[in-house]
């Protein structure tokens, strides 16, 4: 803090109230009076985690390197991102940032949709040390959280807190991404706080939509929705067998996500898995999505054993799509559609006239990419490549035959001449070709 702890605080407690694998929390108290938790970063965690970068990074590399299915992937982007979230988690100034945007964020929401987000000092915050308020409350990681409450008040607040963390998502677009039971703190007036917002994931404006397309599409038990849906997030490869992964994510729906289904951590992996074995790479805020939704999924269920994340979901879905067909959600949605087309209205005239002044003065052209497919492309480059080969190793053979038939040039025994020895060797070359081109040949097939 740049100063004795004495010249900041009035008392300090060195015994932790809580602890994690960076850092530690601390009961003190200001100068002015005010109760504060104190986060201190671990001595000497930054080179244990420079040192695990590192390794990943080298291990995703080489990977790169070395298989398709990696490449296919994008694991060395992966592990880049991942290398950027922790560097960030050892950054207090970041998860001070965090926090004011979730503040921001959380008032606008009505009460039954709001979660509590500690206010933290920024005068006596740093990259290591972050100040903030301090939350009288239980942890839902300790019995007395839920036992003192009925089981009527720990399903609000379960539905509470669900509804929240789906509006985080599908809304703010800033959502805490680690709702494990030690993150979630129950006041005795039944608010909900969270805490450590080291792990907060961001999404731009399309990631929101598709989310929600998702969700809505579940709602509707339209599994092609649902499909549509997911596979907008990502980049398939080009020789990926659509219609076969279709029906795949479609038989995943109707068994892992049907009625009676149970949502849980599991079903996130496996969907995960679903695309990864089809080299399809997950986008890192997808991720993050899911791992936030999965982790709130096995909390839920520590606040009340009973709790349906799918049917809560659902509900949820269908008080969203009725809310969309009101007045003013109608007005809203076509207001906010004009102001997105109103840019391109503006460029469109400019745009005709260019294009009638080209036409006019017979400039006018049309571009187009031949071979835009990279398999298309691929298949030729092999063809033009094999059909080279071909044809040295056709011209090798016939001067191979002119030079083993000629009788002139110098002779090296009475029955050979320089020619000859000549002509043997283009025999070996020719062969060779000859080979490589019937390998090509059948190696076309089998990638065909």
């Amino acid at each position: 803090m740049g100063a004795p702890l004495e010249q900041v605080v009035e008392s300090f407690e060195p015994e932790p109230l809580a602890s994690a694998s960076i850092g530690q929390v601390h009961r003190a108290r200001l100068r002015d009076g005010r109760d504060v938790a104190v986060k201190v970063q671990r001595p000497g965690v930054m080179p244990l985690i420079e040192r695990d970068i590192d390794i990943a990074i080298r291990l995703a590399t080489k990977l790169e390197r070395t298989a398709a299915w990696a490449r296919d992937m994008g694991m060395l982007s992966v592990a880049r991102d991942f290398s950027t979230s922790l560097k960030s988690e050892l950054d207090y100034r970041i998860e001070a940032s965090n926090m004011s945007a979730m503040r921001i964020t959380q008032r606008k929401h009505p009460t039954d949709e709001r979660v509590g987000v500690p206010e933290h000092m920024p005068a006596l915050c740093t990259g290591k040390v972050l100040v903030m308020e301090l939350i009288n409350g239980d942890t839902l990681s300790t019995p007395r959280a839920h036992d003192a409450r009925s089981d009527v008040r720990r399903q609000r607040l379960a539905s509470r807190l669900l509804r929240s963390t789906l509006v985080q998502i599908i809304d703010d677009g800033v959502f805490h991404s680690d709702l494990h039971p030690g993150n979630i703190v129950l006041t005795p007036n039944d608010d909900i706080v969270l805490l450590d917002y080291g792990l907060v994931g961001r999404l731009d404006s399309f990631m929101r939509a598709q989310i929600g397309a998702v969700l809505f599409a579940f709602y509707r038990g339209d599994s092609q929705a649902f499909t549509d849906a997911l596979l907008a997030f990502v980049d398939m490869p080009d020789d990926i067998d659509e219609p076969a992964l279709r029906r795949k994510i479609g038989a995943f729906v109707a068994t892992r996500l049907g009625p009676g289904a149970t949502l849980d951590v599991g079903v996130f992996n496996e969907m995960v898995q679903l695309l990864t074995v089809s080299r399809i790479a997950v986008p890192l805020e997808l991720a993050s999505a899911f791992r936030a939704v999965a982790t709130l999924e096995g909390t839920l269920r520590v606040l009340t054993p009973s709790f349906d994340l799918l049917t809560e979901a659902s509900d949820y879905a269908r008080e969203r799509i009725d809310a969309g067909f009101s007045p003013q959600a109608a007005f809203t949605n076509v207001k906010s559609e004009l102001e997105s087309m109103l840019p391109m209205l503006r460029r469109l005239p400019a745009r005709v006239d260019k294009v009638s002044g080209d036409l006019a003065d017979g400039r006018l052209t049309v571009n187009i990419r031949l071979f835009a497919d990279k398999r298309e492309r691929r298949l030729v480059t092999n063809l033009v490549n094999l059909a080279a080969v071909t044809f040295l190793a056709g011209a090798l053979g016939m001067m191979a035959v002119i030079l083993l038939v000629t009788e002139a040039g110098p002779r090296i025994t009475e029955t050979l001449t320089l020619f000859q020895i000549f002509g043997y060797l283009l025999v070996v070359l020719a062969g060779l070709l000859t080979l490589r081109v019937v390998f090509d040949a059948f190696r076309i097939r089998r990638r065909e």
